[in-house]
């Protein structure tokens, strides 16, 4: 009886073993299905990557079931990391946000710093422009002040130009005007709104301000140079002229310089054209130390400059120190780029002073 009992108990522990052996009896491989890995969010948890068996429930880290894994495949959620952010005020084109708590892993907006009240309105909608018509000015050639075309200016935030354009143009754009009237623009920059201030000559003698064509201002003081190859403007002598006309030639020589402080304190001059000489077709190439300074009412120059077919630079080359100093409104048309206006040396900051640029600017092209 008891020898049975024994054979029975071994009996049952053999058949309790190959239980407990699972798939490695029943058997030859697992039945493993790949589980992707699911990254864990700020709030939820996500898993590794696995293989489970659907039979005995194992998971391993490989597709043949050979390195199991015993340690949890999950993978906790990481929480909000928050940093403040303060508000940034909307413009016309760009969105702005409130203060806020931002997650860095997320990208959630929160009203406090333990990441409990979600923020969903956070980002605040660009403004959009306002449209505020200018009416066309004319040029005026007698104080030679440049005009503009009519044209729309953002009223709200960015001060942006804008005109009036066809709904079909590429670059049209539908705004809303001042007066409530949606329009189609084209934004434009400062310098192609300009109508610039030309003489109207018939013949020889403009039309508008009877200023005859390469002939300086009378009564202007000339001076010669140390070495008499060339004049210098010395003073206003006994011109009384408002716009002041400076010729590149005097005498059958070139005029290269304006004198320092040749016209300083002149309150009755309004605007200052040099031109090219009548017969050398040469300028002025320098004006001197404070030759303009404190010229109450000067608010317009009109400076030659360029390149040549050898890239050589023409017209005004040099300003001395304090040139225009004091004559804060004053506008200066340079007919060149702002490449070549680059290239002028200029002692003193005129930074103060409008710049405006007859020519586009020049492009180098690319070459190996």
């Amino acid at each position: 009886m008891k020898r049975r009992s024994a054979i029975i108990s071994a009996l049952l522990a053999m058949a309790f073993a190959l239980i407990g052996a699972g798939c490695a009896v029943k058997h030859e491989k697992h039945s493993l299905a790949e589980v992707a890995a699911v990254a864990a969010t700020c709030t939820t948890d996500g898993n590794v990557h696995y293989y489970k068996c659907s039979d005995c429930d194992k998971i391993f880290s490989d597709e043949d079931g050979t390195n199991e894994i015993t340690t949890s495949v999950i993978v906790k959620a990481k929480g909000h990391k928050l940093s403040y952010m303060d508000g940034v005020a909307a413009n016309c084109e760009t969105a702005g946000y409130s203060p806020r708590y931002v997650c860095e892993y997320c990208d959630l907006s929160f009203s406090d710093e333990k990441g409990e009240h979600e923020l969903t309105d956070a980002k605040i909608p660009p403004l959009g422009h306002l449209l505020r018509k200018v009416a066309s000015a004319e040029a005026d050639c007698i104080t030679m002040a440049n005009g503009h075309i009519e044209y729309y200016v953002c009223a709200r935030h960015c001060s942006k130009n804008f005109v009036q354009t066809e709904s079909t143009d590429p670059n049209a754009k539908a705004m809303e005007t001042e007066n409530g009237e949606t329009i189609f623009v084209a934004e434009k920059r400062a310098e192609e709104l300009i109508v610039f201030a030309e003489h109207d000559y018939r013949g020889n003698v403009c039309r508008h301000c009877k200023h005859v064509q390469n002939t300086a201002s009378d009564g202007l003081l000339y001076e010669l140079s140390e070495d008499e190859t060339y004049y210098i403007v010395s003073c206003v002598g006994t011109c009384t002229d408002t716009t002041i006309f400076i010729s590149g030639e005097y005498n059958g020589k070139p005029v290269k310089e304006v004198k320092a402080e040749a016209f300083k304190n002149a309150a009755e001059v309004k605007a200052v054209v040099f031109i090219a000489g009548a017969v050398s077709g040469a300028y002025v190439e320098k004006i001197g130390n404070g030759a303009f300074e404190n010229c109450s009412s000067l608010k317009n120059v009109y400076l030659p400059g360029g390149s040549d077919d050898k890239a050589e630079l023409y017209g005004i080359q040099e300003i001395g120190e304090n040139a225009f100093g004091g004559c804060t409104e004053l506008t200066i048309t340079y007919e060149g780029s702002r490449q070549e206006w680059a290239r002028v040396k200029i002692s003193a900051d005129i930074s103060v002073v409008n710049v405006v640029f007859k020519s586009v600017e020049i492009v180098v092209p690319f070459s190996l």
